[in-house]
């Protein structure tokens, strides 16, 4: 990957962070592309060059997120576990401890009303449960 790649996923990652951050505080629905601009200290043109229009920047959250937690995920170690009913008990509270440590992904995953849709990769289902 090019310095010019590694920059621009860093950049859009920290927009996405920050954009997180400002929905935690106040909502989805009263956050403009303009309060994120001005929040990130650029013009509101530079987010576009990362995300199509809101609802694109509000997609790439949730993906971000949804990554977030996999990687979280495929680092557990499930060894110990015999049954599928004790891997799913560990998830789940798993996941629950991992949006305490971060309210402000857990805030803007219900705003956004995804936390049933937290997709689970082929890498997440092959550990756990195939």
């Amino acid at each position: 990957m090019t310095k010019k790649s590694r920059n621009f996923l860093q950049n859009r990652n920290d927009i996405i962070e920050l954009t997180i951050d400002l929905i935690a505080t106040k909502s989805v629905a009263s956050v403009s592309m303009r309060d994120i601009a001005k929040a990130a200290s650029v013009d509101t043109s530079t987010l576009y060059y990362y995300f199509k229009n809101k609802e694109d920047l509000m997609f790439q959250i949730t993906i971000h997120i949804n990554e977030k937690m996999q990687e979280a995920l495929l680092k557990l170690d499930i060894s110990e576990f015999k049954s599928d009913e004790e891997k799913f008990k560990y998830i789940v509270r798993y996941v629950y401890d991992y949006l305490c440590k971060k309210p402000a992904h857990a805030s803007t995953m219900r705003q956004m009303s995804v936390m049933g849709n937290l997709i689970l990769s082929k890498q997440i289902m092959e550990k756990f449960w195939i």
